[in-house]
């Protein structure tokens, strides 16, 4: 094992994971939906430009993305189904528009990407949301709970996406 590898696997252990197993023990969401969570694909961009993440997996697309944009961490949010409650396709565009409104008050229209969360199994439809580099985790959070979502995605400098549960 490099030397890199050693050095983000302790940091990992050190920082993210303390943080994601607090929310695990206290988190109000059924397991079953973590679980979904954790398997979903979360496909950023758009066209031939698009890359896809899943949680705590390093990205390399996503870091030489963070790098070209100077960005140190980044947040994956979508405003669909609040509570993991179906919507309608109309009250999920408008909680979608309003989450790009959000967004930009916290990053230039350049750092805030469309993405796409999917479920492998196709059993939950895909959502529509915002890759966000250079968000902190706090203010993901807090955007991710006033759209009333169980969770968030926040990525760290290593480019590894970590599953962040709101409640």
């Amino acid at each position: 094992m490099s030397k890199t590898a050693i050095i983000l696997i302790s940091f990992y252990q050190m920082t993210v994971l303390p943080v994601v197993m607090a929310c695990l023990e206290n988190s109000s969401i059924p397991d079953n939906l973590i679980a979904q969570y954790h398997s979903t694909n979360y496909q950023i961009g758009i066209g031939s430009d698009v890359f896809t993440l899943s949680i705590d997996q390093h990205s390399e697309s996503l870091a030489q993305l963070m790098a070209i944009r100077h960005a140190d961490c980044a947040a994956i949010i979508t405003a669909h189904n609040p509570f993991s409650r179906l919507q309608n396709p109309e009250k999920n565009l408008a909680a979608h528009v309003l989450l790009a409104q959000a967004l930009n008050q916290y990053s230039d229209s350049d750092s805030i990407i469309s993405c796409t969360n999917i479920d492998p199994t196709g059993s939950w439809p895909p959502e529509e949301g915002f890759l966000a580099l250079g968000l902190t985790v706090a203010t993901a959070q807090r955007i991710g709970r006033q759209f009333n979502q169980n969770a968030i995605v926040w990525v760290d400098s290593h480019a590894v996406p970590t599953l962040i549960l709101l409640r």
